[in-house]
């Protein structure tokens, strides 16, 4: 099936699509493209999470390309390195901090797929993370959001007992200042106080010094998925 990406699609006004819970052979992966092609979809992704050599030959072979590689890393909250920092005033964000966010997330994720996939260029990379932040903001796709005023953000978000930190941002020429680790702090402390026992974070395989990061702090990889897309038009 293909499912329709509406917040994508909207955002950036071109049909972008998934293709989901289907066998990889190539006639059924053509018959999808072909599909694809008469309702106007200009963009199709499709998500494998184990690497088969034989089905990225024949995903290859249909025209699609490697656009990333995600690692997801997980830990319980007894195994996490924490301690309290006061070293920055940490606090939740509003609408009224949406400027100074906006001017620091641009440009910011360079290591992720949308600053790297041909489909998108420059401006509708920093279209999708001023939007997404802005959404953080806004309760739509986070449940909180920290910052640390004109500098960094960690946004945070609750699914039953688990949690999940989407994005985590520090300005550039501010990062290795500790302010990463403040904010996570801060977040953990959240997710304590809403009962949440294990938090799940996906990074680039490519951008090690998340993943540094992130094992510095007590997490562990848990799964990785290869992300393929194809551009119909």
């Amino acid at each position: 099936m293909i499912k329709y990406l509406k917040w994508d699609s909207e955002l950036l006004k071109k049909k972008i699509g998934e293709i989901k819970n289907i066998p990889i052979a190539e006639e059924i992966i053509l018959k999808h493209l072909e599909k694809a092609k008469k309702t106007s979809y200009q963009y199709l992704i499709l998500r494998l999470n184990e690497f088969n050599c034989k089905e990225l030959l024949i995903l290859k072979n249909c025209g699609f390309y490697i656009s990333d590689i995600g690692v997801t890393l997980k830990s319980s909250l007894n195994n996490l390195v924490t301690h309290k920092s006061n070293r920055y005033p940490v606090r939740e964000a509003t609408l009224k901090d949406l400027p100074s966010l906006k001017k620091i997330i641009s440009g910011l994720f360079t290591d992720s797929r949308f600053y790297n996939d041909p489909f998108f260029n420059r401006k509708e990379a920093d279209l999708i993370f001023s939007k997404w932040i802005e959404n953080s903001i806004r309760k739509e796709v986070a449940d909180v959001v920290y910052i640390i005023p004109e500098k960094a953000f960690i946004t945070c978000k609750r699914r039953g007992l688990t949690g999940e930190i989407s994005l985590i941002g520090v300005k550039k020429g501010e990062r290795g200042k500790g302010m990463g680790k403040a904010l996570f702090f801060k977040a953990v402390e959240w997710f304590k106080d809403n009962k949440v026992t294990s938090i799940y974070v996906r990074t680039q395989l490519k951008n090690l010094k998340a993943l540094n990061f992130y094992e510095s702090l007590g997490f562990k990889t848990y799964s990785y998925d290869i992300l393929m897309a194809n551009i119909l038009t």
